[in-house]
């Protein structure tokens, strides 16, 4: 087992209800499962004790404590507990976000920007700040910070956008200053996954059934993987030469998976080839983000063309009417 003796604070280890389990409760589960004896923080007691159960029922071993990871002292006594309790503290998964009532830059309110800034940035700090004297007189943990897509993607929510950016950074910094203390700092930028907090909060916001909201969400998923491909087949196919020029897509279905291929024209010579291999390996980034091994890209350069092959996971539709081409 990957955890076995460890000791893991997770924050945000119940949940929003919802029909499925968030991440979170997952994440707790995980760690219980691969031996990690587990501290659930949660601001809902009855969330954190639902999990306590779940993981109690597999043979795990996990204890509650409540807190509102907004209140420093709250921050300050969750990590003494910790130490109290089981004598170390190996794993912060911080995992606490909100998003609602977000909105672009002139329509955001400035009390929903300074709440969700609060909730999913200032209390990974407040977290990290409390855990990591523990963590350096170790000398050793890893901290698991959980940002966004979102945070590097276009998105409509500028201060969820804005937040998670911020995670990133946090995150790096504090890598770079707890290295030499044998602590590690990192973030995990999820795409869309439909959670609980995803799912219910948005169908309950926009009124729309959950089953739409998810099709919704699955069918912006091709489009946010094919634009950067055509915008570097334009820069690296197109605009290189003087001569007008061809980019064609296929998109098909085979197997269960979506199949993309994009072609372009493609000259040899020039000092455009770094610059397009840094755009391959940066659309390769996006699509593991959005999919993890579960989709993969090709490339490879023919004699005046280039091609791209995606291949993604299809998910078929709920309803047979919406399986149009």
């Amino acid at each position: 087992m990957r955890l076995k003796d460890k000791v893991a604070i997770v924050i945000g280890a119940g949940q929003t209800p919802g029909d499925t389990i968030g991440n979170g409760r997952a994440t707790a589960i995980l760690f219980a499962r691969e031996g990690a004896r587990v501290m659930l923080v949660d601001h809902r007691a009855d969330s954190a004790k639902e999990t306590q159960s779940m993981i109690a029922a597999e043979g795990g071993e996990a204890r509650t404590f409540e807190a509102d990871v907004t209140r420093e002292e709250d921050c300050r006594a969750m990590a003494a507990a910790c130490v109290e309790a089981f004598g170390r503290i190996d794993v912060l998964h911080n995992n606490v976000g909100i998003g609602r009532g977000d909105a672009g830059a002139t329509h955001l309110e400035l009390a929903v920007w300074k709440e969700i800034i609060e909730v999913n940035l200032t209390t990974m700090f407040l977290t990290c700040k409390h855990v990591l004297p523990q963590m350096r007189r170790q000398q050793a943990g890893s901290i698991v910070n959980i940002s966004s897509l979102a945070s590097i993607a276009s998105t409509g929510m500028l201060a969820y956008k804005v937040s998670k950016a911020g995670v990133n950074a946090l995150t790096q910094q504090i890598a770079i200053g707890s290295a030499r203390h044998g602590v590690r700092c990192n973030a995990i930028l999820p795409g869309l996954m439909n959670t609980p907090m995803a799912i219910e909060g948005f169908a309950e916001a926009t009124g729309a059934s959950k089953d739409d909201l998810i099709r919704a969400r699955d069918a912006m998923v091709p489009p946010l993987v094919l634009q950067p491909l055509l915008e570097n087949a334009v820069y690296h196919g197109i605009e290189p030469s003087s001569e007008p020029g061809v980019i064609a897509i296929n998109i098909f279905l085979r197997r269960g998976e979506v199949h993309a291929v994009l072609r372009n024209p493609y000259r040899f010579s020039g000092s455009h080839h770094a610059g397009n291999k840094m755009a391959m390996d940066n659309i390769r980034e996006r699509l593991a983000l959005h999919f993890d091994a579960e989709a993969s890209l090709e490339s490879r350069a023919g004699k005046d063309s280039y091609e791209v092959h995606i291949r993604m996971p299809y998910r078929a539709p709920a309803h047979a009417e919406d399986a149009r081409v």
